[in-house]
């Protein structure tokens, strides 16, 4: 009896599991709120977008760029503002001659995204707190008084916080 109750037990759970696995793929190809099929490819235009990279570690600062590429090729450069704002010692991937851990300099990378619109700025507070040379600063960056109080004004005018984090970006958005 014991051997036959446990089938029962096991054929049950299965069947559950099953319905439970089938009900979910009931959802392919269904569209979420965002109007996109779940499984669609990133083909379709997105709205336009205001964003702030938050880069505050050199060792962060070459993903930060990547990431502001794959945004920019996503939307397009119209569709999207952006701003790097960096402090700390992210300030050091905009000032030229600077290395991160692995030996990549910047100068290169920002200029293209200059070119492309993006908008860099330098905080001020941690340029006088490392006393860097402003002969250094990347002709692209735009120093601000504080790079923490630019990002709350940033936040304010609806810009979207992004801080990558290695090759997991946060993402927060107060609304």
């Amino acid at each position: 009896k014991n051997m036959q109750f446990n089938k029962s037990i096991v054929l049950g759970t299965v069947l559950t599991l099953t319905g439970v696995l089938l009900a979910g793929c009931s959802t392919f190809g269904q569209k979420d709120d965002s109007g996109y099929s779940k499984l669609e490819d990133a083909t379709k235009p997105f709205k336009k977008q205001k964003v702030v990279y938050h880069v505050n570690d050199i060792n962060m600062a070459f993903g930060a760029l990547r990431n502001v590429t794959n945004h920019l090729d996503a939307l397009g450069d119209k569709n999207l503002d952006v701003v790097v704002l960096t402090h700390s010692t992210g300030i050091f991937a905009l000032v030229d001659g600077q290395q991160d851990s692995q030996g990549r300099t910047f100068e290169k990378g920002v200029q293209t995204l200059a070119a492309r619109g993006v908008k860099f700025e330098i905080c001020g507070n941690t340029l006088r707190g490392n006393k860097v040379d402003k002969n250094k600063i990347n002709v692209n960056a735009v120093v601000v008084p504080s790079g923490v109080a630019r990002l709350g004004d940033l936040q304010q005018r609806g810009y979207l916080y992004i801080r990558p984090f290695g090759f997991i970006p946060f993402v927060f958005h107060p609304n």
